[in-house]
């Protein structure tokens, strides 16, 4: 997954230049928090766009992404625990 990818380099980026070792229980919250953001970036454009059934179609396909609760809720997964 890119975003995993992604907020991995940027902690290690910020622990080489502080030099200080990273947390991993904040790396979990921040990526979790990023990846909620995506999801609500998306949610918004599909809404924008008229077209909600394909994100439903992709972010709860399987329940892997999220699971929609009614007509407007979504519960997304968290990645990390």
């Amino acid at each position: 997954m890119y975003s995993l990818r992604e907020q991995i380099t940027k902690v290690e980026r910020n622990a080489y230049k502080a030099q200080i070792i990273p947390n991993i229980d904040t790396f979990k919250r921040k990526f979790n928090h990023h990846f909620h953001a995506q999801i609500q970036i998306k949610y918004l454009r599909y809404q924008k766009e008229n077209n909600l059934q394909l994100f439903d179609k992709f972010i709860t396909y399987a329940d892997v992404l999220g699971t929609k609760i009614d007509e407007n809720d979504y519960r997304i997964t968290q990645i990390f625990n």
